[in-house]
């Protein structure tokens, strides 16, 4: 059996915490969550958020034998928030 290392990393996700987040965000500054919603997804390139299901799929896909040749590598899942080369 071989080991591989494979680190997902997401960037914003509609999950519970960022709705908590945003509703926090939204009181401190003074404006309504749908507005701090929307100034989070103008900083993402792809101008969305990850939803969990994409990122249970793509760990889905890591175990499956279909990615049997993939090891030691980070995958970032933040529509294009981090900078590449």
């Amino acid at each position: 059996m071989s080991v591989s290392c494979i680190a997902i990393s997401p960037g914003a996700t509609a999950t519970e915490r960022a709705e908590t987040l945003a509703r926090q965000n939204a009181q401190a500054q003074g404006i309504t969550v749908e507005q701090v919603k929307a100034q989070n997804i103008q900083s993402i390139p792809l101008k969305r958020i990850a939803q969990p299901e994409e990122i249970a799929a793509l760990a889905l896909f890591l175990v499956s034998d279909l990615a049997a040749s993939i090891t030691g590598t980070e995958i970032i899942v933040d529509g294009g928030s981090t900078p590449g080369v």
